[in-house]
């Protein structure tokens, strides 16, 4: 049954249904959308993050920051979903006036008022997924409909499945990473140039900050501490996922098993120390990483879960010697390091034929299940000489436009031009 509310804003009916807020919240919100809708709008740009998915959190977070930077904004954190920022950066949230957390709608209607737009920010908006872009997708089309103004920010890779999927987003305005995926929505896709932004990844800003030797004495620390055997061993890493890319095969969680059985038979843990950082999907219950790990390999191998905090990704990437993947957005960015990197798959047609783009790479290695030996492959790349610890500036440009930690401040600029384009 629709609601007064809900009447009056076609659209959010079923956003405004499963995050109402209180009546408190409702009357505030009536009454700023009143004064806004004739023309008392403030001085400050609103900028709404639509917060539906773990991928939004880490995407969001720097760029949420520097924008606190900035005296003309006013920043609305929108959860519509239950993931949360780490413990530091909402303490650094609970202090800034500019930075409102509602677990309401009302803010994203809110900027639809017609003399004081605002600007809302997603992710995950992408109509090729229906089921797990369901929020972004209400959201964005509620936007739309009202007259609204948004922007989506690339959260995956160049992988031939993630560009296809960020074809379908619903907002009018995007912003990506390198210059590969800006060339895919100009030309096979409905946006305007001008809709288009390029910006480089704001994580990717840590990777030119990052003080290796430092980094590489507190993970030596770290690992005897927890009683590994590191040594003079090289450093594998692996990072990949055990859910979502075989389950529409048959058993699939076998599938997974066997996945990481072949990983593990094809190790040498007497040179070898491998590392694993779980996807944040990753099931801990049961743990098939840990289920699976052989007795003699356990002194060898330390598996990161998903809510560890010790080391971010980047932090291990920037250790690893070589990095083994399916088909995730680490191989992109092993690359950007010069770190060799497998694309290892069960399947000739498996999910890690997206990465095709890297096979460009001297560092990037396509092995499949019977076709190819992963263990001559890993020792091959372990002994390779590297020559530079970045990447060729094209592979650069295309896939975070530029290497020089200033993403995260051409994103806020970008947002910034866009707010303040909607607005008039």
């Amino acid at each position: 049954m629709k609601t007064p509310l809900s009447r009056a804003f076609p659209g959010f009916e079923s956003l405004i249904r499963n995050y109402p807020g209180g009546i408190r919240e409702r009357f505030g919100f009536l009454l700023r959308y009143a004064l806004k809708s004739i023309g008392f709008c403030g001085r400050k740009l609103t900028l709404n993050f639509l917060v539906t998915s773990n991928a939004e959190i880490r995407v969001f977070e720097p760029i949420i920051l520097k924008l606190l930077k900035f005296d003309r904004v006013r920043v609305n954190i929108v959860y519509l979903t239950s993931f949360e920022f780490s413990e530091a950066v909402r303490r650094e949230f609970a202090v800034s006036p500019r930075l409102k957390r509602t677990t309401a709608v009302y803010p994203v209607i809110e900027s639809c008022a017609r003399a004081c737009k605002g600007l809302s920010v997603v992710c995950l908006d992408h109509c090729m997924h229906p089921y797990h872009h369901r929020i972004g997708i209400s959201a964005v089309s509620a936007i739309n409909r009202n007259g609204g103004a948004s922007v989506c920010l690339q959260h995956g890779s160049t992988h031939a499945a993630s560009v296809e999927s960020h074809k379908s987003s619903l907002s009018q305005y995007q912003i990506v990473w390198g210059e590969f995926l800006y060339r895919q929505l100009v030309s096979e896709s409905r946006f305007d140039a001008s809709a288009v932004f390029v910006s480089g990844n704001p994580l990717h800003d840590q990777l030119v900050r990052t003080d290796r030797n430092s980094l590489e004495e507190r993970f030596i620390a770290f690992i005897e501490e927890s009683g590994g055997d590191l040594g003079h061993k090289k450093i594998v890493m692996l990072a990949t996922c055990l859910h979502t890319e075989y389950d529409d095969r048959d058993d699939s969680s076998m599938l997974y098993r066997h996945y990481i059985r072949d990983i593990y038979d094809s190790l040498n843990f007497e040179e070898i120390f491998l590392i694993i950082k779980m996807h944040p999907n990753d099931s801990l219950i049961p743990n098939v990483y840990l289920e699976e790990l052989p007795a003699h390999a356990v002194r060898s191998t330390h598996i990161f879960e998903p809510n560890s905090q010790t080391f971010n990704f980047y932090d291990l990437l920037s250790i690893a010697d070589v990095l083994i993947t399916r088909a995730s957005t680490a191989a992109e960015e092993a690359l950007l390091l010069s770190t060799p990197c497998i694309a290892f798959d069960l399947f000739q047609d498996g999910p890690s034929t997206g990465l095709g783009r890297l096979q460009e790479s001297e560092y990037f290695r396509m092995c499949v299940r019977g076709s190819s030996d992963l263990e001559e492959i890993v020792q091959e790349l372990l002994n390779a000489h590297i020559t530079s610890q970045v990447s060729d500036t094209t592979f650069i440009a295309e896939t975070t436009y530029k290497l020089d930690g200033c993403s995260t401040e051409r994103v806020c600029e970008y947002l910034l031009a866009i707010a303040d384009r909607s607005r008039k």
